[in-house]
């Protein structure tokens, strides 16, 4: 799987509910940093999150990848604001991601 897979494979999980294939292409000492909370671990995180993300239906809609080498910048809507999310591959797992919320949308003339 290259890179590029390697990420869309990770927003997939999310659309998906795949935890299985999550846990497989994150680093165990994966870090997430964003303006709600930050995680060190893998585990950490998903254990967190897993139970808000199997209940919030929300899709990310219009999801770009941009790449350089092995890093990426993603950018969706979450259907309530501009998401961008700065992610670092290594090998072949996601090691870091750093999420940026922009403002609420209100509607498409935003």
């Amino acid at each position: 799987m290259s890179k590029r897979e390697i990420v869309q494979s990770y927003y997939n999980c999310f659309a998906k509910k795949d935890r299985a294939t999550l846990e497989k292409i994150l680093k165990e000492d994966f870090k997430f940093t964003s303006s709600y909370a930050n995680y060190t671990s893998r585990d950490e995180m998903l254990n967190d999150i897993w139970p808000q993300i199997v209940i919030n239906t929300n899709k990310m809609v219009d999801l770009e990848i941009f790449e350089n080498g092995n890093r990426f910048m993603v950018k969706y809507s979450n259907g309530k604001a501009s998401v961008s999310e700065f992610i670092r591959v290594d090998g072949n797992k996601i090691a870091e991601t750093e999420v940026f919320i922009g403002k609420e949308s209100k509607n498409d003339n935003n």
